[in-house]
């Protein structure tokens, strides 16, 4: 996909997945609009404030862009989930399973 190594991209998405997770708690995110305007704000800010390196900028542009094309009623989490899971399975140890 992208020039980044796997235990950063796992970071970027563990990140995302706390930030939307304690959103939810709080009650900020309850539709799936909601959650896919939060993780685009998300994904913007992180890319802007280069949080996560040089180099994952990429990576975010990436899935911001993704993440437009599928529309907002099309929930990305599951989305989200896989890639995280994904560089888990390729790399060890993985925190949130």
């Amino acid at each position: 996909m992208l020039n980044i190594d796997l235990e950063r991209r796992g970071h970027i998405y563990f990140c995302l997945l706390i930030a939307l997770a304690l959103s939810r708690k709080q009650g900020r995110v309850k539709t799936v609009r909601q959650k896919h305007a939060f993780i685009i704000k998300w994904l913007k800010n992180a890319g802007e404030k280069r949080l996560f390196g040089h180099q994952a900028g990429d990576e975010i542009a990436w899935l911001k862009t993704k993440i437009r094309r599928s529309g907002p009623d099309n929930d990305p989490e599951p989305m989200l989930r896989f890639i995280y899971h994904t560089t888990c399975a390729l790399q060890t140890p993985c925190g949130l399973k």
